[in-house]
């Protein structure tokens, strides 16, 4: 009688608390080792594409990718990179950073609304201040039209790069997530590939804005906050 009392005996609400806490922090730990090695590897990933792109004239290794892309595909995927050319522009991407920060905004949502604003921006403002310093000659092998503004990185694929890693940040703890993820990979490896294509960039421009963008949503979900279980009145 006394043992299958205390067996019956229910579980506190605090105790139960503390051990889906206690289960959850465990859950995230790989997830933020993970995150943690992703960041450190942008970090080299950056500094030796910096070292590239200072070298002049470029590396072998760099024009042959291009010319290899170039007699590979020739011109069997004009219609699309063209279509991504236009996709990835500040023309298109400024508003969508815009329109992501608005919609969340209005679904009071404050500061992932702030949060999705500062990480455009700071795509568009880190995105003219190393073309500036670094200022790369783009590539000069076949007949292409190209911005007159420096190589190195590129734009178009650093916008990507930080809107769809801004989008799988705010559907952390949904179903959405996976996909936010999936299609994000998809898209920005294409839109890195059509900088190539097309003869606008050298591989270690676009391998770059990738490093960059994981680096500066790293930065926004640290010092704003991005997550989608946050309080509507934060």
């Amino acid at each position: 009688m006394r043992a299958a009392t205390i067996r019956e005996m229910p579980i506190p609400s605090w105790h139960m608390a503390e051990t889906a806490r206690a289960g959850a922090q465990i859950q995230r730990e790989p997830v933020r080792t993970a995150l943690s090695w992703l960041v450190a590897v942008s970090f080299v990933i950056l500094a030796v594409t910096t070292v590239l792109a200072f070298v002049r004239p470029p590396v072998p290794a760099e024009v042959s990718t291009l010319t290899w892309i170039r007699g590979t595909f020739g011109g069997s995927l004009d219609g699309l990179m063209r279509f991504l050319d236009e996709a990835g522009s500040v023309a298109v991407m400024s508003p969508a950073f815009v329109a992501l920060a608005a919609a969340l905004l209005l679904a009071g949502r404050r500061r992932p609304a702030v949060a999705a604003f500062a990480g455009g921006a700071a795509a568009l403002l880190v995105n003219i201040v190393i073309k500036t310093l670094v200022s790369r000659p783009r590539p000069d092998l076949w007949a292409v039209e190209v911005d007159s503004i420096g190589s190195y990185p590129s734009g178009h694929t650093l916008f990507v790069t930080v809107f769809f890693g801004l989008l799988v940040v705010l559907l952390r703890g949904t179903r959405w997530r996976g996909i936010a993820l999936g299609a994000g990979v998809v898209v920005c490896l294409v839109m890195a590939f059509s900088r190539l294509y097309l003869g606008e960039h050298f591989p270690s421009d676009v391998v770059a804005s990738l490093a960059l963008g994981v680096l500066i949503v790293s930065a926004v979900e640290r010092f704003i906050g991005l997550s989608a279980s946050q309080h509507p009145a934060q």
